[in-house]
């Protein structure tokens, strides 16, 4: 989570003005990238996507401090409502499902996280020149909180309106535009409450009587693209094509339920796209790591193919026509390079 704090009419000063123009934009990107200002946060996640059937909405509930935090929600899955507890510590990340009796332990570890607020926050100089931050104005009911537009110089990406509670540097909405300016999703936190006592055993992690503990590895880890083949057991698949603006960010082992899966980042420094590769069980058995996505929680686009023996899947929430011409233009790791 980061915020901005920048002063009334930022645009009209940065082309009025000159050199006070550079400090004002460092000092937005520098708040817009850094971390939060609070001891404790409690409030209501709601994701609110607006593509589809009217009326998809799903909320969660979410516990966090400088160190822990614990997400409630129920998955509105095809096969009914399963409620799931995430709890994350330094010591390790617990997955609480009640509807089978088990918990799952996984290590601490680096994984392909994915911020639930669609934001990648490490690649400031990237972000820097795929991006413009423009003032929006202020909230009419709580001045700490500000609007910005974070507009891309490229028409293929998507738009996002912040409001952040400047302060504590955290973003309470996010709105999601397609790249030809629909409103996809909205990602809210509502009744925010900031430094104030969190439940008594908010991160504890009791096993009630019945249940069943299972301990896993961390779900995937960061390898150089030089040990990509021995890691794997099969080489990869690179782009050789990628949208203006993007560049490889890192490349994820994981382990499916029956193969090895690399999971490949890459990123504009907001935006991110990722593909996903395992190798292919033959003709007619398709990408068997599908499973039955909760329809409506994330509007996401996707395309796949069956390249070289690999089943891969490329997922973001650019342009479609830019991930077909990445599928399309799909190489082994040994021919692309870096």
């Amino acid at each position: 989570m980061r915020t901005v704090a920048f002063g009334l009419c930022l645009v009209a000063l940065c082309v009025l003005t000159g050199a006070p123009q550079v400090d004002r934009k460092e000092r937005l990107w520098r708040l817009l990238f850094s971390p939060p200002r609070f001891q404790s946060l409690s409030a209501t996640v709601e994701v609110q996507v607006f593509t589809g059937p009217p009326g998809q909405v799903w909320t969660a509930r979410l516990w966090a401090d400088q160190s822990n935090h614990r997400t409630d929600l129920t998955f509105p899955l095809p096969t009914g409502a399963r409620p799931v507890s995430l709890i994350s510590r330094p010591d390790g990340v617990w997955v609480l499902l009640p509807h089978i009796k088990r918990i799952a332990r996984h290590e601490p570890g680096p994984g392909p996280w994915q911020p639930l607020w669609g934001i990648k926050t490490t690649k400031e100089p990237l972000a820097k020149q795929n991006y413009w931050v423009r003032f929006s104005g202020k909230d009419r009911n709580d001045p700490a909180i500000i609007i910005l537009d974070l507009v891309p110089r490229h028409s293929g990406n998507p738009l996002r309106k912040i409001h952040f509670h400047a302060p504590f540097r955290v973003p309470l909405r996010i709105e999601r535009f397609s790249p030809d300016g629909k409103l996809e999703m909205s990602v809210s936190l509502k009744d925010p409450r900031f430094d104030e006592p969190l439940p008594a055993g908010i991160f504890d992690v009791t096993v009630p009587e019945g249940w069943q503990v299972e301990k896993k590895e961390a779900p995937a880890f960061p390898v150089d693209l030089k040990e990509a083949e021995a890691r794997l057991g099969f080489v990869p698949l690179v782009p050789s094509w990628l949208p203006p603006g993007y560049a490889f960010d890192a490349l994820f082992v994981g382990k499916g339920r029956h193969r090895q899966v690399a999971h490949l980042l890459y990123t504009d420094g907001i935006t991110v796209i990722s593909v996903f590769e395992h190798p292919s069980f033959g003709p007619g058995h398709g990408h068997r790591w599908k499973r039955p996505r909760p329809p409506g929680m994330m509007p996401i686009r996707m395309t796949k193919r069956q390249v070289a023996g690999l089943d891969v899947v490329i997922v973001s929430d650019v342009d479609q026509s830019w991930l077909e011409k990445m599928a399309d233009s799909l190489v082994p790791l040994t021919v692309r390079g870096r």
